[in-house]
């Protein structure tokens, strides 16, 4: 569909469009229409998939034969606001720019902004901006390309699929293929950080990301800390960590049913000589426990000002939990698990203090993930072990996640009696 303005310029509006749309996309775009229908040649065009990547491809076509200057791709999950197109248009005069976009936010959690940087083989959000930037990727929620660009690339333009790095299946969208296979040919992305596209249902301004800034901020030097010491403690290249750090549960996976371990003393070797479970370890850390990792270490500060307290970490495996509470200056610290060797090396590199041996008993241990990895006997050998080395003030905090969920064959499953005992010995936890 055309409309012609008064100036001869042509934009096409790319739209890929799903089953539905919602009605605050449809009041944005008439907006859109309003401010642009008499200034410029606009042409709608549309195109309904299941494939983002199939239907943004169909859509350049669609611009190249309707012959437009411009392709702008709106995503119909965003509102737009006054004046849009005359700043990503200027931005594009400005810089003598091929491509432009605005900013906006991933709108589930972990919100980020959708503005990539290529670091170590990786695109990584970037979380510092401040007016026009150069960045390496972009999603295309608000997207503004020249449309000749497109006669530089080979077809398809885009295409989200998956690709093998470092041996192994790696992900990639159809927004950072099409911006990697631009960026290859020396051509830069611009993005005004200051149009500030709403994601529907997410944030809406930048001022609202603010709160959550500082804690990936915080994220962000936990996950580069990580990598950083297992790229030195392994010497192989962060690319490679960070992919091995996505691999490394479904490989230790492998391990184990290769080895299928039926002994306590089998079960042992598998975790000692294992490659590959530091990697699982430290990417549960990066995932879904970062955040109980960072508030289980202010609820310690909290409750222990007395930084001299004893605390034991059992089963402590890459030493991310002491780690972090040794950085902020408790010095009595006890490391156990069957492979210390890597939080060890932490531990040196980051000239933090550290014990092995064990003291009669704690005012504080720590048990994560520990538990579900015993048997019966060792069990009870343990979880008694435990409670004759807490003070009589004391304290026990654990998880436990009994059972195979798919990913874990080494997880023994619960019992009553079980969780009776882990209950008995957390009677005065408050992390759980």
């Amino acid at each position: 569909m055309r409309f012609k303005g008064e100036q001869d310029m042509r934009i096409g509006i790319a739209l890929p469009l799903g089953k539905t749309v919602d009605g605050k996309f449809v009041s944005s775009f008439v907006n859109i229409l309003k401010e642009n229908l008499s200034v410029y040649d606009i042409d709608i065009l549309t195109h309904t998939d299941i494939y983002v990547d199939r239907a943004r491809n169909e859509l350049v076509k669609k611009a190249i034969v309707s012959k437009c200057d411009y392709v702008w791709f709106l995503d119909t999950d965003h509102i737009f606001p006054q004046g849009t197109l005359t700043r990503l248009l200027k931005l594009m005069k400005d810089k003598n720019a091929d491509i432009v976009s605005g900013l906006y936010f991933t709108r589930t959690p972990p919100v980020i902004p959708v503005i990539r940087k290529y670091v170590d083989d990786t695109y990584e959000p970037i979380f510092d901006y401040s007016g026009v930037i150069e960045v390496d990727g972009i999603g295309f929620g608000c997207c503004l390309i020249k449309t000749e660009l497109f006669k530089k690339l080979e077809f398809p333009y885009f295409d989200g699929k998956y690709e093998e790095r470092y041996g192994f299946q790696g992900f990639i969208g159809e927004d950072l293929y099409f911006c990697r296979n631009i960026r290859k040919l020396g051509i830069k992305i611009y993005v005004d950080t200051d149009l500030i596209i709403q994601h529907i249902g997410g944030l809406v301004n930048d001022q609202d990301f603010l709160p959550h800034k500082q804690d990936y901020l915080k994220s962000e030097q936990i996950k580069g800390e990580i990598i950083d010491d297992l790229s030195e403690y392994t010497q192989i290249p962060k690319g490679q960590v960070k992919s091995n750090l996505l691999n490394g549960c479904i490989e230790f996976k492998k391990e184990w049913e290769q080895a299928n371990p039926l002994t306590k003393e089998d079960r042992e070797k598998v975790y000692t000589n294992s490659y590959w479970e530091k990697y699982e370890l430290a990417n549960w850390h990066l995932s879904g426990r970062l955040n109980f990792d960072v508030n289980l270490v202010e609820m310690i500060k909290k409750k222990y000002p007395n930084k001299e307290i004893s605390i034991l970490d059992y089963g402590c495996g890459i030493g991310q939990n002491s780690l972090l509470l040794a950085k902020e200056g408790y010095s009595n610290i006890t490391l156990y698990d069957l492979n210390t060797e890597f939080a060890e090396f932490r531990f040196k590199k980051h000239n933090l203090a550290y014990k092995k041996v064990f003291s009669e008993q704690y005012d504080l241990i720590l048990c994560f993930d520990v538990l579900e990895h015993l048997d019966d006997e060792e069990f009870k050998s343990v979880t008694n072990f435990l409670k004759s080395h807490t003070k009589q003030d004391g304290e026990i905090l654990m998880t436990v996640s009994f059972g195979d969920n798919g990913l874990h064959p080494m997880h023994f499953a619960g019992s009553k009696e079980k969780i009776k005992t882990i209950k008995n010995l957390m009677k005065n936890a408050r992390i759980s």
